[in-house]
């Protein structure tokens, strides 16, 4: 059995340019401009019984919340949430992080909830994705040009585990907040 598990990370834009031309004749057309960057890091091929958080750098952002009735501000709030992945200059990509081997193993594996658990057949691999997206767009529209802009920021966990070859070896799985298949948040194994 090996472990790996992968945070991506992907920023893209697109820029959008289109004219329009009104009176006794139209003529129309746009232009869309795109581009994506995007990295990646982790670890692979860990085990057997490896278990280990990742730990990644994040930049996280304040922002300021107001609701204003009739011009006036009426409640004041602030929330602080993650922003992008960046890496400080001369920084570590990440970590691995605290050992969560107590999570795996017999004893968890039959206090989990009987629908959350699968196998892992001999031979094969099981990975679990998730992914998250943010979408920010503006436009403007002035004497029949119309500009638009729309940037996009994505982030993506894979959790792995590679079973063995071993043809009586059974490789059993669980999700930590529900079925494999469904959202299991992570997924723990024995």
């Amino acid at each position: 059995m090996k472990a790996s598990f992968e945070y991506d990370s992907t920023m893209n834009s697109s820029i959008d340019i289109a004219v329009n031309s009104n009176g006794d004749w139209k003529v129309g057309g746009s232009k869309q401009v795109s581009h994506e960057t995007g990295v990646s890091t982790g670890y692979v091929n860990k085990g057997p019984y490896y278990a280990r958080q990742y730990q990644v750098p994040v930049e996280y952002i304040k922002y300021k919340h107001q609701r204003i009735c009739s011009g006036t501000v009426r409640a004041t709030w602030y929330t602080i949430e993650a922003g992008r992945y960046k890496v400080p200059s001369g920084g570590s990509v990440g970590k691995i992080g605290k050992n969560v081997s107590a999570k795996d193993g017999l004893t968890p594996y039959r206090n989990s909830p009987t629908r959350n658990r699968a196998r892992v057949e001999p031979g094969t691999y099981f990975q679990l994705t998730s992914k998250k997206s943010a979408k920010f767009g503006n436009a403007v529209n002035f004497m029949g040009v119309a500009l638009g802009v729309t940037t996009g920021y994505d982030k993506n966990h894979k959790q792995k585990i590679s079973a063995g070859n071993r043809t009586n070896a059974k490789h059993l799985v669980w999700g930590k907040n529900g079925p494999v298949s469904g959202k299991p948040g992570v997924f723990y194994s024995y």
